[in-house]
């Protein structure tokens, strides 16, 4: 039994969890998207035509597979995934086929041997929490029984120094990336998809974005959010009560089985969204040395309270991951995330098993072990290159309190 019951509202946050926006929407962006993806063609080490920048990654990924135009398309993908992932496939009239991984999050062969025997068209693969190897040899079995690897560094990009590389793997894989507030770039949204050499639906996919107005409405409804959002940070109580915010659940399980998820209505990134990824990355990778230097102290705390052991992250001193995730007996989980609201730091666990979903719960899937085991036992912290040294020392200071 996986405890997913929400931690307190917190009556005074001195370390959120992610760094609320704070800039306005600018309006005269009109440079902003030609700006990012010259940016990214150039991290990529590809032509502009390659990219194409969507309203988020699984937008992307949806629109994608709809462009393929294809019946019967089956993707696998972790069980440990976020919900848009899945919805994503589902929307677009495809199969989801769920698979597990391994205790460090990693991809194994036998994960690829159930997507073989399952018949899946495609293989998505997530670097989790930052940029981390893969293995060839996974690699070349998917290859040599024609799986197409869809490659998610929704999570690892920035940060990613790989990902360049990876692309070119082969002709066919798609590349999904995320500019969204809690990733590592800590924008305001949107996405983008790359493909080394696009086929047919990814060129028709980008011609359909680019060709693509904004609704004026999609300003309205950022400005309403963004001030939902500041409201919902001061006076998060008042927000409930007023029903500014939706409705709040007692526990994760019961959020993902209650509410619908939305449909996938607009595929491409807006100005403003393009502006604060362009923006932030230009920025993140100015605070890269401070943020690594923050990331080896609460290293040192987390090793120093529970041990190497907690640490998900594999290449620790070479790179800050993107989102710091530890290992906790899932009996004290619960317990440390009440004591850090005590403290005005929010913290959080991660994804819960897709399958264990009830409207997921009829798709295949593997046995999920490992899975399980992760989404039991996961916290992850609060720390962002946005995240200011005063709050980096306040988390480093609660973790290495006896009282923790």
């Amino acid at each position: 039994m996986i405890d997913t019951r929400f931690p307190p509202i917190i009556k005074k946050v001195h370390v959120a969890l992610y760094r609320q926006r704070t800039a306005w929407p600018k309006f005269f962006t009109y440079k902003a998207k030609s700006s990012l993806v010259d940016y990214l063609s150039n991290i990529l080490d590809c032509s502009s035509e390659n990219i194409i920048l969507t309203e988020s990654a699984s937008a992307g990924l949806y629109g994608y597979l709809m462009a393929l135009r294809i019946k019967d398309i089956k993707v696998a993908l972790p069980a440990f995934s976020c919900q848009s992932l899945v919805e994503a496939i589902i929307q677009a009239g495809c199969e989801p086929i769920f698979i597990d991984i391994g205790s460090n999050t990693e991809i194994s062969i036998t994960d690829a041997q159930y997507a073989v025997k399952q018949s899946c068209n495609f293989f998505i693969w997530p670097n989790y929490f930052a940029d981390r190897p893969r293995s060839e040899k996974v690699i070349n079995f998917l290859k040599d029984n024609k799986v197409r690897i869809i490659i998610d560094e929704a999570q690892s990009f920035s940060t990613a120094t790989n990902t360049a590389r990876l692309i070119k793997y082969d002709n066919d894989e798609l590349l999904l990336l995320s500019f969204g507030l809690s990733k590592s770039i800590a924008g305001s949204g949107g996405g983008a998809i790359c493909m080394a050499q696009p086929d047919y639906a990814f060129r028709y996919m980008r011609i359909k974005t680019l060709n693509s107005k904004d609704p004026k409405t999609r300003y309205a409804l950022l400005i309403i959010s963004m001030l939902k959002e500041r409201l919902f940070l001061v006076a998060p109580k008042l927000s409930m009560s007023l029903r500014i915010k939706p409705k709040r659940y007692d526990r994760l399980d019961t959020l993902l089985n209650s509410k619908p998820f939305p449909t996938f209505k607009n595929l491409g990134i807006n100005p403003y969204d393009a502006q604060t990824a362009f923006v932030n990355l230009l920025r993140s990778s100015d605070c890269s040395e401070k943020t690594l230097a923050a990331w080896r102290r609460l290293r040192e705390a987390i090793i120093y309270r529970w041990g190497e052991g907690a640490l998900f992250y594999i290449n620790e001193s070479q790179i800050a991951p993107n989102i710091v995730a530890i290992r906790i007996n899932p009996d004290e989980r619960f317990k440390l995330l009440l004591n850090l609201a005590s403290r005005g730091i929010q913290a959080t666990w991660y994804y819960f098993p897709l399958p264990l979903v009830t409207k997921y719960s009829a798709y295949k899937t593997a046995p999920l072990k490992q899975t399980i085991g992760i989404s039991s036992s996961i916290l992850i912290l609060p720390f962002q290159w946005r995240h200011t040294q005063r709050q980096h020392s306040l988390l480093i200071r609660a973790i290495t309190s006896e009282s923790i």
